[in-house]
């Protein structure tokens, strides 16, 4: 693990998204020790009033923190907005940068309709051109409610519609991380990439194996050069 972040800082990254717990945390502090210089952005897990996980991240030498996705989706749908705000607010007043990430739209019009403060957003984003992409409703995109077998079946896509959360953010200027570009591995990587940047993502999360990284940031670095295709103004 810690080869692959020396071959990711060979390539120029120089910040990784890693859950946060005592893994993670072992590991960083080897990698640090050893001269390692990749900054760590921790997702993390608050539970209410409940905020050791955060404090953790924060304690252990996070740069910034976030809300992990299925969290912020949950509090949301349950309308405990409150409980979201919270942790983002911890997290600033200790001086790192705050976020949350989302897998459904509700949770990004939830923090701009409770004026909750974030530094930037993490968004699920890919197109649905892939061959095991199931049908979308289009009167019912959105994620399922707990419970509602119905839509189930949507559980090989992470973004109900790329085109809303594009336009969300092309009215929105709050930074945005991309994450499951790739459709958990469904669409090729210059093809997510490139969807990804097109439409307005400041930056893109890619899992990857210690094989895959040279590969990755030559296809992110191609890309990134001029001839990209953008309508959003780069905000990070």
């Amino acid at each position: 693990m810690i080869e692959t972040l020396w071959i990711c800082e060979a390539c120029g990254i120089n910040t990784a998204i890693f859950r946060c717990d005592e893994n993670t945390i072992r590991i960083l502090e080897k990698y640090w020790k050893r001269g390692g210089k990749i900054q760590w952005l921790a997702q993390t897990y608050p539970k209410g009033d409940d905020l050791s996980n955060v404090k953790t991240a924060i304690d252990h030498g996070a740069m910034g923190a976030f809300v992990m996705g299925g969290i912020a989706d949950q509090y949301v749908r349950e309308k405990k907005t409150e409980a979201l705000h919270k942790p983002i607010e911890f997290i600033r007043e200790q001086g790192l940068i705050a976020g949350t990430a989302a897998h459904s739209m509700a949770v990004l019009e939830a923090c701009v309709a409770n004026d909750i403060r974030v530094d930037f957003f993490m968004k699920t984003f890919h197109h649905h051109n892939y061959w095991s992409a199931t049908p979308i409703d289009p009167s019912n995109p959105e994620l399922p409610e707990e419970g509602d077998d119905h839509n189930m079946a949507h559980d090989n896509i992470w973004c109900m519609s790329d085109t809303a959360v594009a336009d969300f953010f092309r009215k929105n200027p709050t930074p945005w991380i991309a994450y499951k570009v790739y459709a958990a591995g469904a669409i090729k990587p210059e093809d997510g990439l490139r969807h990804a940047f097109q439409n307005g993502a400041d930056f893109a999360c890619v899992g990857m194996f210690d094989f895959q990284v040279v590969e990755n940031a030559n296809i992110a670095y191609t890309i990134l050069n001029p001839g990209l295709q953008r309508d959003r103004k780069w905000y990070a």
